[in-house]
């Protein structure tokens, strides 16, 4: 039976999903360039096609994530709650470095 869950893909998903599938065999040929460059250049597209892949899945985990929200409204309470925290959290880790910089400034500024 052939496996037809793509068919319900937005083309924005489908655009994700081929651009990852040409990053992911992409290559830099070394005669374009130094070798070293044209491995450096590779690993680059590779770093992009692992964003893309992560960028797809978290479309499908946020599209189910709504369905589930939507069919228990405490389990979407739940969720709207750890989101807040989350959010607070990576407001204080910023706030934190933030700080730290500023006091690094300060003590270079008084000597």
């Amino acid at each position: 039976m052939p496996d037809n869950h793509h068919l319900d893909w937005t083309p924005k998903q489908f655009a994700y999903a081929r651009a990852y599938e040409l990053l992911n065999k992409a290559h830099v040929q070394a005669h374009l360039c130094t070798p070293e460059t044209a491995k450096a250049a590779t690993v680059e597209l590779k770093k992009l096609a692992k964003r893309i892949h992560n960028s797809f899945l978290r479309m499908f985990g946020g599209k189910y994530l709504k369905k589930l929200c939507a069919d228990n409204p405490k389990f979407a309470e739940a969720i709207k709650k750890e989101r807040r925290l989350a959010a607070y959290c990576r407001a204080d880790a910023t706030l934190r470095r933030i700080e730290a910089e500023w006091e690094k400034e300060r003590e270079a500024a008084e000597k």
